[in-house]
Order: structure tokens, then C-alpha cells, then sequence
């Protein structure tokens, strides 16, 4: 990311890569899934995850993620064709628009002080200060809960609005 923060006006341009998969590449795919439902979206971010830690270190490429998320694209919809799949994500990614909303993201995250490891729930910063991430999250949660029950007591809120 350093590269991209040096260089303003190439955001699109020079994403992270990670033997392959470039976050730009992640974001194409994120996005596809996206449009098909949030499983398909969840299966991504956990393969995501794996091949970010190194789980398949021998297997690490843009070509096999690909193929795995072809084959789990397939396995919730059974009448597409991997290669098919395949076709169309690589399609997305020379895509200016996608490109665009990778920039969008760097400079977005570069504004904010986003860094890796930073995790987010309903847009708040989840504390990795001593605490669980489940306790983060459990106490997010929590106060959301908390701030419905006040709004319905109040009446801000009721089943017409």
C-alpha cells in the first residue's frame, strides 16, 4: 500500500500484490459475489482469509483462487459453467469502474488510518485492546441493542417508520 500512498494519482493503478492476487483482484471478486448472495460472499472472505495466511502456500495464485471461487460459485448455482465464472471476473477486472472503486478504497482507508488488522462491525472500530474480538463484538452488538430499546421507549421508532 506504501506504493500507492506515494503515488496519489495512481490508486487503481499499483494495488498490493500478494503472489498474484492483488487486493484490487479481491475487491473484483468481493464485489461479483456480492451480487449473488451473502453465502457466496462469506465462502469468499473465508478463502480470502486462508489464502491471505498462507494456508495453501504451494497453491497462492490469482488462477487458483479464481478456480475456487468458480467451483464454489458453482456449487450454490449449478447451471453456471466455471470457465464461464472465470471469464466474467477476469472481464471485471480490467473494468475502469472496478478500478475506480479500488482507488476509492486505498483513499479512503490512507484518510481514515485504516491499517491491517483493523476490524470493523456496522462501521465501529472493533477494540483489539486486551479483549476478545468476540467481547468487541458482543459489546457492539449490545449497545445497539441497547440504543433500539431506548428509541422504541421513546417513540422515535415504531412499526409505521
Amino acid at each position: 500500500m506504501e506504493s500507492c500512498i506515494k503515488d496519489g494519482e495512481k490508486w487503481g493503478s499499483q494495488p498490493s500484490d500478494l503472489k498474484g492476487l492483488t487486493a484490487s483482484h479481491l475487491l473484483t471478486i468481493l464485489n461479483h459475489a456480492s451480487q449473488h448472495g451473502p453465502m457466496l460472499t462469506f465462502n469468499v472472505l473465508l478463502m480470502a482469509k486462508d489464502f491471505i495466511k498462507g494456508a495453501n502456500a504451494s497453491k497462492n495464485s490469482l488462477d487458483h483462487f479464481l478456480s475456487n471461487y468458480a467451483r464454489i460459485f458453482v456449487s450454490v448455482y449449478p447451471r453456471l459453467v466455471q470457465a464461464d465464472i472465470i471469464r466474467e471476473v477476469k472481464k471485471m477486472f480490467s473494468s475502469e469502474e472496478m478500478q475506480e472503486r479500488y482507488g476509492a478504497s486505498v483513499k479512503f482507508a490512507v484518510q481514515k488510518g485504516v491499517v491491517p488488522g483493523m476490524s470493523f462491525l456496522n462501521g465501529r472500530l472493533l477494540s483489539s485492546n486486551g479483549g476478545s474480538i468476540q467481547d468487541s463484538v458482543m459489546s457492539v452488538l449490545q449497545e445497539e441493542q441497547t440504543l433500539i430499546a431506548m428509541s422504541l421507549m421513546n417513540g422515535d421508532i415504531n412499526d409505521r417508520r
